[in-house]
């Protein structure tokens, strides 16, 4: 229970992990109702289903940053303070993630764009 609430806290608005909390409350022996919910915030069941909804988007935005975090942090853990080609960086996510394949040099190229700390050049990598 404490770490669903810790986790609800830091990743959502206050009044959203307030609702997801009392949805998932270990104190109760089963899950709340929306009924249940709309009673204690004082809302409708229609925004806790709202509410509920949102939150869940939020926590699954989140996740697919963490695993994102990861993979960056991987990524320059290969490149050390090195510039490395494309196919180094490759094989060495599939070595450090433990994938039978390596992934197209393309697809690192991409993902690795999204993240200022990297500088991608037509066949190599440089982390800034």
């Amino acid at each position: 229970k404490r770490m669903l609430d810790c986790w609800f806290k830091a990743v959502l608005q206050e009044s959203f992990a307030a609702v997801l909390s009392e949805r998932f409350n270990a104190r109760h022996e089963r899950m709340r109702t929306y009924e249940e919910i709309s009673q204690t915030f004082g809302i409708t069941r229609a925004r806790v289903g709202q509410i509920l909804d949102k939150a869940a988007d939020e926590l699954h935005r989140q996740q697919h940053l963490l695993v994102l975090d990861r993979f960056w942090n991987a990524a320059k853990q290969v490149a050390g303070t090195e510039t490395v080609t494309l196919g180094q960086m490759a094989r060495g996510l599939a070595d450090a993630f433990d994938w039978q394949d390596v992934p197209q040099l393309v697809a690192v190229g991409v993902a690795l764009m999204f993240n200022p700390d990297f500088e991608v050049m037509q066949t190599s990598i440089a982390v800034k």
